[in-house]
């Protein structure tokens, strides 16, 4: 079973948007639920997917 959270990095890269895109929404209150994890922002598999669920 997968680790079941993506880095920031990895989750703009399957979006095809920037980090600084990223950083933006969290700023912003937009885009998936986020938190931190030893110092890096991480967001849940399941999070996202909710979230691109309601982007349709």
């Amino acid at each position: 079973m997968g680790r079941g959270f993506l880095y920031a990095r990895e989750l703009a890269e399957f979006l095809g948007k920037s980090g600084q895109t990223l950083y933006m929404w969290r700023k912003q209150g937009k885009g998936p639920k986020w938190r931190m994890l030893e110092g890096r922002v991480v967001y849940r598999v399941a999070d996202v997917n909710k979230w691109l669920g309601r982007q349709q």
